[in-house]
C-alpha cells in the first residue's frame, strides 16, 4: 500500500509539473481520488489494529491497561487553578471551591434572552 501511495504521489507531482497540465486534469483527479482512497484505507487499517490490540490487552490486568487508565486519569484531572485574585490554588478542596465560584460568576453574568425578545 505504501508503494502504491508513493507511486501515486509521484504521478500527481509529474502531472502538475508537466507543461500540458490542462490536458491531464482528468488523470490528476483520478490519481488524487485513488490516493485519497488509499489514505482512508490505511487509516481504517490502523484503527482496526488499535482495536484488536485493545481487545487483546485492554481489559485484563496488564501493564498496557494500567498505562492507558493512568494516562487518562492524569489527563482528566485539574492540578491547579487561578483564583479571582490571580493566585494559584493547589489544594483539591480549594480547587473545587474556586471552580464553583468561577462557574457561578460566569453563569450569573450571562444574559438570558427569551425568544420573544428577538
Amino acid at each position: 500500500m505504501k508503494k502504491d501511495m508513493c507511486n501515486l504521489k509521484n504521478n500527481i507531482n509529474s502531472i502538475i509539473d508537466s507543461p500540458n497540465y490542462g490536458d491531464n486534469v482528468k488523470r490528476l483527479r483520478e490519481s488524487q481520488c485513488k490516493l485519497d482512497y488509499l489514505h482512508a484505507r490505511e487509516e481504517r487499517y490502523w484503527a482496526q489494529r488499535s482495536r484488536v490490540q485493545w481487545l487483546k490487552e485492554g481489559d485484563g490486568n496488564t501493564k498496557y491497561f494500567y498505562a492507558k487508565a493512568t494516562g487518562r486519569l492524569k489527563k482528566n484531572s485539574i492540578k491547579r487553578i487561578k483564583d479571582e485574585i490571580g493566585n494559584w490554588v493547589t489544594d483539591s478542596k480549594e480547587i473545587c471551591n474556586t471552580a464553583k465560584k468561577k462557574i457561578r460568576t460566569y453563569s450569573s453574568s450571562m444574559v438570558m434572552i427569551s425568544p420573544s425578545m428577538i
